[in-house]
C-alpha cells in the first residue's frame, strides 16, 4: 500500500495438464495482538486473476484500522502474467532483462467499489496492459502521484 507492506499475492496451479488454471491467492499481513499467530499472515481469497485478487486487498484496506470506511478508488499496478515474455515478437534485449529479473510486464488501472454491491473490483475499462517497467513495482497506490514514475503516465487521471 503506497510502497508499505500490507498484503501479498501468491500464484498457484489448480488442476492437471491442459485444463490447469493459474489462480492467485490474496493474503494480508496480520496485525493481531498475538504476533506469532498464523505465522503473521491472513488468507483473504483465491481469484482467477491477479487484478481481482489485488482488488480484494484494496477492499480490505477501506476499513482496516480506520474510524470511518474509505470507499474511494485506488490505483492498482499488477504484474501482467498473460503477456508472452520470450516470444518471437519480443526483442532479444528485453528477453535478457526478463530473464535476469530486472524488467517485467505490468498493467495499471483502477480498483474501485462496484456500483451495485460495493465490493471492490478491477475496473477492466481503466487498465492499460503490457507496460514494460522495472521489477518490484506491483502494489496498490492511493494517489496518482504515488504511482512509480515509470508507470505514472499510464495511470487513469480521473478515479
Amino acid at each position: 500500500m503506497d510502497g508499505e507492506p500490507f498484503g501479498f499475492l501468491r500464484s498457484r496451479h489448480a488442476g492437471v495438464g491442459a485444463g490447469a488454471q493459474l489462480l492467485t491467492e490474496a493474503w494480508l499481513f496480520d496485525a493481531d495482538d498475538i504476533p506469532a499467530h498464523r505465522d503473521g499472515v491472513r488468507y483473504l481469497n483465491t481469484r482467477s486473476s491477479r487484478s481481482e485478487a489485488m482488488a480484494d486487498i484494496a477492499g480490505w484496506r477501506t476499513f482496516y484500522r480506520r474510524e470511518q470506511e474509505d470507499r474511494s478508488p485506488v490505483f492498482g499496478v499488477v504484474l501482467d502474467e498473460r503477456r508472452e515474455k520470450y516470444g518471437p515478437t519480443v526483442p532479444r534485449e528485453l528477453q535478457d532483462h526478463f530473464l535476469d529479473g530486472t524488467l517485467d510486464f505490468y498493467g495499471v488501472g483502477l480498483l474501485r467499489p462496484h456500483p451495485r454491491h460495493g465490493r471492490f473490483h478491477a475496473d477492466a475499462l481503466t487498465f492499460t496492459w503490457g507496460i514494460v517497467a522495472p521489477c518490484g513495482l506491483e502494489g496498490i497506490y492511493t494517489q496518482v502521484d504515488r504511482v512509480p514514475k515509470s508507470l505514472a503516465d499510464y495511470a487513469p487521471r480521473s478515479p
